[in-house]
Formats: structure tokens, C-alpha cells, sequence
């Protein structure tokens, strides 16, 4: 039977990353409109006078004035922000050719550098893992990073089902969350193509056994402070190890993140607490630094993702993080299994909107799609 060359080709364009296909069709979610920030910061910054200060415009939202600090809340789930997944960029085919693309399997996380215009992404295989870099051009185009003629590419480390950078001053440390062995990792990936192990931290006792842990991001001490932090026991908590921070990590299981104060000096950790989010799956994380505010994807049956602070709400013997608020996802093509998340700083938006990534596990050609009208205010 002869071919329809038109469907083949759009597929070749979207295995190589040339633009994405766009979708028209009446179930296509409407995206609210751009609002003025809703800015969440500890009372005391006198952002507002009263409830009305502090609208956002958005129906699925309850945003009120409280100690002249505006607070926004969920009232309903809201619409997806940005373009939909079939209208997103299609950055899948930077990795190779479709009939032997390794993004094509597993991808499970990322995380974004805005001061290098990097984009790390790993997938977890237990038996072929592996970590790229992918580097933006000034003309927002991305490859696969390189270094001295050298790829930037490393393989074998287990079950990764997520990775981070904790500081962008050392913009190829590199730490990730092995799942199963419940092991966090520090790696130096300043050589292209050979790791370093620098650090392994064993936080199954805390962590739980068995495989869920899905997602890591790192928040920096002086957003623990300026955003109201506690620790299990409602205490404030700053790191008292030498990594300058916390580490979070989410387990799929339960939805709940589990915090870390890692030392880097001697592999010891202090636990901090585990607390609830809005969902009861983690599959992914990131710490936005632009906003000091939390975004947590809920995969499986979910699919949203929660805008969370850092503060968080006694709820019995637990604690519950603050959610701002949920968005519905933007859909799915071939595979429904988002597992990791990434978006660029506040500094980085043009006309309100910036990026916002998503790796698809077992989603083929559409494994790495970049939404480019994420709003600056979510």
C-alpha cells in the first residue's frame, strides 16, 4: 500500500524537534487570561490593603489580604495556563534520529539552569540510565551540549528517576534521587561523558523502603527564611549541614516530600520532616528561585501540577504544605506518564510568558515537549 507522504513527514519533523503540531480542535482547553502577579510573601511586606488588592483574575482561585501580605488559595482546579502539549515545542528529536532516539524510553526527569541556558534531563532504565545536558543558543534553539569535542552525555547510574543542581554556581554538580535503593547523589559532570561520585547519601530510613521516591529539587536557605519554613515540629529550620539548603524529595507513593539537610563534608544527613501536598502521587519537582515558590507535578491518575509555598499547616500529626494553586495538565499525546518538570526564572519572561518543560516516560516522539507561555505569574 503506498504512503501518504504528508503524516510521515510531520512525524520526521516532530522526531527531529522542527516545531510542533498545532491542535485546533473544540476540546482545547481555553487559557486564562495574563494577570498582574499575585505577590505571596511573608507579612510584613505590606503588599496589600485589603482582599481586593490581591485579585488575580482567576474565577478558579481565592485570593485575599491577610497581615498586608496577599495569600492565594485553590478554589477549583484551574485551567491549564499555557498552549496545550500538542502546541507545544517538540524538543524529542535534539537527542538523534527517530529509529535511535534514547529519549524515547524513560524519560524521567529535569531541571533548568537560567544563568548557563541549560536543560538536564535524565531517564531511568536500571540497566542503561543516563544524563544529558542540553544547551539553548542565543536564538532559543537546543542540543546536546558538548565539551571539548565531547558529548554531554553520561550512562549507568541506576534506577534516576530524578536530578537537580543545588547551586547554579557549580552549574555541573549535579544530584540525584536513585530509586529503590533510596540513595541521593552528588556527581561532578564537568568532564563530558565521565561522572564523578562525590557524594551518596543512604536515606531509606526516612525515606521509606521500596521504590516511589520520583522527584528531588533543592531550595536554598534564604527562601526557607523569607517564606516560613518549619520542620515537623513547626519550628523554623535553616541547614545546618554545609550544603546551604534543603533537599525535597517526592515520593509517588502517598504524594508527600520528605526533607533533607545533607553535609557534603562527611556523607551524614539530618531528616526534617515529611510533609503533605494537595495530591497523593509525586512524580516530579523544582524549586523556582525567581518566585520562592514550589511547583510539584502530580502524575498518575492526576496529572496537574501544584503551585505550592514553602510554609506549610499543622494537620494533625503531620504538616501540609501550602498550595497556591492546581492546574489541570495540558494533556497528552501517546503517553499520559509525565514524570519530570522544569521552567525558567521570572528573569527570563518576554510579553508575561516563559518555559515550562515536561519529560514523558514511554512517550516516543514526544518525549520532551517546552511550553513557551507559561505565565510569569504562576
Amino acid at each position: 500500500m503506498q504512503l501518504n507522504p504528508l503524516p510521515v513527514l510531520g512525524l520526521l519533523l516532530l522526531a527531529a524537534g522542527i516545531g510542533a503540531c498545532t491542535h485546533t480542535g473544540s476540546w482545547q482547553e481555553s487559557r486564562p487570561a495574563l494577570s498582574r502577579p499575585v505577590t505571596d510573601r511573608p507579612a510584613g511586606s505590606h503588599t496589600c490593603r485589603e482582599d481586593a488588592d490581591c485579585n488575580d483574575g482567576l474565577a478558579c482561585t481565592d485570593n485575599r489580604c491577610e497581615g498586608n501580605a496577599c495569600i492565594t488559595s485553590p478554589r477549583s482546579n484551574c485551567a491549564w495556563p499555557a498552549e496545550t502539549i500538542w502546541q507545544a515545542g517538540n524538543l524529542t528529536g535534539v537527542e538523534g534520529f527517530f529509529w535511535e532516539n534514547e529519549f524515547y524510553k524513560d524519560l524521567s526527569g529535569a531541571v533548568w539552569n537560567p544563568e548557563t541556558r541549560q536543560l538536564w534531563v535524565c531517564r531511568n532504565t536500571p540497566d542503561d540510565s543516563r544524563i544529558w545536558v542540553l544547551q539553548q543558543d542565543t536564538h532559543g534553539h537546543f542540543d546536546i551540549g558538548s565539551k571539548n569535542a565531547v558529548r554531554g552525555e553520561w550512562a549507568d547510574f541506576g534506577d534516576i528517576e530524578g536530578l537537580t543542581l543545588a547551586g547554579f554556581d557549580e552549574p555541573e554538580t549535579v544530584y540525584l534521587i536513585v530509586e529503590g535503593k533510596g540513595l541521593i547523589q552528588e556527581l561532578d559532570l564537568s568532564r563530558y561523558g565521565s561522572a564523578v561520585l562525590k557524594n551518596s547519601w543512604n536515606v531509606s530510613r526516612d525515606l521509606g523502603s521500596g521504590r516511589g521516591a520520583e522527584a528531588i529539587t533543592f531550595v536554598p536557605d534564604r527562601f526557607l527564611e523569607q517564606h516560613d519554613f518549619v520542620d515537623a515540629s513547626g519550628r523554623p529550620y535553616r541547614s545546618r549541614g554545609s550544603m546551604g539548603g534543603l533537599m525535597l524529595v517526592g515520593r509517588q507513593n502517598g504524594g508527600y516530600l520528605h526533607a533533607f539537610d545533607l553535609n557534603r563534608k562527611d556523607a551524614s544527613y539530618t531528616f526534617v520532616g515529611r510533609y503533605q501536598t494537595g495530591r497523593g502521587e509525586v512524580s516530579g519537582l523544582e524549586f523556582d528561585r525567581s518566585t520562592g515558590q514550589l511547583y510539584i507535578w502530580h502524575g498518575g491518575d492526576y496529572n496537574q501540577l501544584e503551585v505550592a509555598r514553602l510554609s506549610s499547616l499543622d494537620a494533625g500529626s503531620e504538616r501540609r504544605l501550602d498550595t497556591i494553586r492546581l492546574y489541570n495538565g495540558p494533556g497528552s499525546i501517546r503517553s499520559d506518564n509525565h514524570e519530570g518538570i522544569a521552567i525558567d526564572s521570572t528573569d527570563n519572561c518576554v510579553n508575561g510568558r516563559r518555559s515550562f518543560f515536561l519529560t514523558t516516560d514511554n512517550g516516543r516522539i514526544w518525549s520532551l515537549m517546552q511550553f513557551r507561555e507559561f505565565p510569569c505569574s504562576g
